[in-house]
């Protein structure tokens, strides 16, 4: 029987793998692939073609709870390197065990939009950050399980990372491999 994941039991902020910037809440990026609509001769309709290795622009969020000088400084309209780390709670039932996960989230944003928030007696602010994310890696346990990275695309790579405990997908395309693809008309051969 496999492990019941159950809570997020707490996690920090942290800007260049050091200084502690504390929030109440963070919303992380959706991941959505770029799609074709394809229609035609022997398609009943439309069908979404998943293009590898593209993705939509990503936005994360950060919420703090009051105004403090780290978030100003995430504000800065420059490229920042935020760690997001937690602890996650999960229970072995055959084990009859609570067992503790790392993870790490570290992503390179540029802010968005700053909302300071709403000054009032007795209340948090409850000030927003939203920020466009340029690349998103998330380490479990120390080890790395999804690397994105929307910079890649330079136009010579373009390399999503998806690794999991039973498989490894690696979707990329190298300039010399569109045009081995344009002059042979078929795929490269992956290993």
């Amino acid at each position: 029987m496999p492990r019941v994941d159950q809570s997020t039991i707490n996690w920090a902020v942290y800007e260049d793998n050091t200084e502690y910037a504390g929030m109440a809440q963070a919303t992380l990026p959706n991941l959505t692939a770029l799609t074709q609509s394809i229609s035609g001769a022997g398609i009943a309709g439309n069908v979404d073609a998943v293009i590898l290795g593209h993705f939509d622009a990503m936005s994360m969020t950060l919420n703090y709870r009051t105004m403090t000088e780290q978030a100003v400084r995430l504000s800065e309209p420059r490229r920042h390197n935020i760690d997001l780390r937690y602890a996650v709670q999960d229970e072995d039932p055959v084990a009859a065990a609570v067992q503790v996960r790392a993870i790490k989230h570290i992503l390179v944003v540029i802010p968005k939009t700053h909302t300071p928030g709403t000054v009032a007696p007795a209340t948090p602010e409850n000030g927003t950050g939203e920020f466009a994310v340029r690349y998103w890696a998330t380490y479990i346990d120390g080890k790395k399980v999804r690397e994105i990275d929307l910079r890649e695309c330079a136009p010579e790579l373009v390399i999503v990372r998806t690794r999991l405990a039973h498989q490894q997908i690696v979707a990329y395309r190298t300039l010399e491999e569109v045009a081995l693809v344009a002059d042979v008309g078929d795929a490269p051969h992956q290993a």
